[in-house]
């Protein structure tokens, strides 16, 4: 989404799970807790996108599915914006690094 048609990329991405949610019902078809891979969620501490929702965004939503992820883990960075992928380069590369070894 951070190409010149990152607008109709959301647009489309949003359409699909609307669709979805109306014709399949069930976003997941087994229980998340289920999941046997490794799982790493990451974030940024000065995200202005998802922190705008709630002060504590990522430590509520991953928290939540972190208590049904046996294999989960989450990172915040300290600091960075949205996406924490894309503004902590560097460090999110050493660290999927180490996730992945």
């Amino acid at each position: 989404m951070h190409g010149d048609d990152w607008e109709q990329i959301v647009h489309n991405d949003t359409s699909a799970i609307i669709r979805h949610s109306k014709e399949v019902v069930n976003f997941f078809h087994r229980p998340i807790s289920d999941l046997k891979a490794k799982v790493l969620l990451t974030g940024s501490k000065g995200d202005n996108f998802m922190y705008s929702v709630a002060p504590d965004y990522y430590e509520k939503v991953y928290g939540n599915m972190l208590e049904k992820l046996p294999n989960g883990s989450m990172y915040l960075f300290e600091s960075g914006d949205h996406p924490a992928m894309m503004t902590n380069q560097v460090e999110f590369y050493k660290l999927s690094m180490e996730f992945f070894s």
